[in-house]
């Protein structure tokens, strides 16, 4: 079975055209950077949290038991 790909090729092939014909502006100010830091904070915060607690631990600190 053949399947059609070109709608999928042409909605590609206008993002990468639409983002070559305009000349984006890069000025961010400290307050967009304060939500962004916030978001992944977010994110990332948790998973990294349980990564640390899953670790062993280091030499000479050991877990009760």
């Amino acid at each position: 079975m053949n399947r059609v790909r070109f709608p999928v090729r042409a909605a590609a092939a206008g993002l990468v055209l639409g983002a070559l014909a305009c000349q984006p502006v890069f000025v961010i100010g400290w307050q967009e950077w304060l939500i962004m830091i916030c978001a992944a904070a977010l994110l990332v915060g948790p998973v990294l949290f349980r990564f640390l607690r899953m670790r062993p631990p280091r030499n000479g600190k050991r877990k009760r038991e």
